[in-house]
């Protein structure tokens, strides 16, 4: 398979003898996010890559920041919010990919096969066959070829100079995720969501403007980001299981002894989970500290 974009790596420094304005940072920044898009979507629709299907989300959410950061005008907030719209569509066939790869094997592999886990697994791989299905269907849809037409005939407008509009849009992400993480400590994992989509829409908008900035200045303090942002992944990750497995369980089963069975296996999930999510969360405290000391480049 060909080599593909992921999440962009921080841009290299624009020359300093160009002056970028706010335009042209939205411009490119709308041409990456449809490159990113484009480069999954065949393996997508022809169901060969679950990692796929996670870029493909990660490019709809990306392109949501950059018209959150730089658009203004009524037209690309209604194409914002089908961005959204999109990517909330394609989220349950991501989370049947996350639940067995990184939730449910886990789990078997230092447990060892227990009774309930065959038949949780079956319940599980039917549910990821049926959300792929959904997911495929809407990407093959007119309204999604009718949105990917409209991003990609989008006129960014604006002449600001980017220099002088890039501190007041990262300044505006930094502040609003600073402020979902105050009572971090007293948050449940499954609380965490909001601080993590937030540092998502921070990192995304900083590899926006990172051209202009120095390089090492970038990456030190995304590096930190990402870090904070993985850990708040993993928390999510099993946070949400519990809703997964609720759902796997309201499949009626074949028989008593099945059912049992499949709840006994949850239990055993469920507490698994719970103990590593303590481990975790202590983490994250830690590095959710060390990012509120760095300080932000554009400053």
């Amino acid at each position: 398979m060909s080599a593909r974009p992921r999440l962009a790596a921080v841009p290299a420094a624009a020359p300093k003898a160009s002056a970028p304005r706010l335009e042209d940072a939205f411009g490119q920044a709308l041409t990456d996010c449809l490159n990113h898009l484009d480069a999954y979507l065949p393996d997508v629709l022809e169901r060969r890559d679950a990692e796929a299907l996670h870029q493909l989300r990660v490019a709809l959410r990306r392109f949501n920041v950059a018209l959150l950061s730089f658009g203004n005008t009524t037209a690309q907030e209604a194409l914002r919010v089908r961005a959204k719209s999109f990517a909330v569509a394609l989220a349950q066939a991501r989370e049947f990919d996350v639940f067995l790869s990184e939730l449910f094997d886990p789990v078997v592999a230092q447990l060892g096969e227990r009774s309930g886990f065959a038949a949780l697994r079956l319940r599980a791989e039917r549910a990821r066959e049926t959300a792929w299905a959904a997911a495929v269907e809407e990407l093959k849809s007119p309204a999604f070829a009718q949105f990917r037409h409209d991003a990609a005939a989008l006129a960014p407008a604006g002449a600001e100079p980017l220099k002088q509009a890039a501190p007041r849009l990262m300044a505006v992400h930094l502040k609003r995720a600073k402020k979902r993480g105050r009572r971090l400590k007293a948050m449940l994992p499954r609380d965490c969501h909001r601080l993590r989509i937030a540092l998502k829409k921070l990192r995304y908008a900083a590899e926006f403007v990172a051209p202009i900035y120095g390089r090492k200045s970038v990456k030190r303090y995304l590096g930190q980001v990402e870090k904070l942002q993985d850990l708040l992944g993993r928390l999510n990750d099993m946070a949400e299981v519990r809703a997964v497995l609720g759902r796997l369980t309201m499949e009626e089963a074949s028989n008593p002894t099945e059912e049992a069975d499949v709840s006994f296996a949850v239990g055993l999930i469920l507490g698994w989970h719970r103990a590593g999510s303590e481990r975790l969360m202590k983490k994250t405290l830690k590095c959710w500290s060390r990012f509120k000391d760095v300080e932000p480049f554009w400053t």
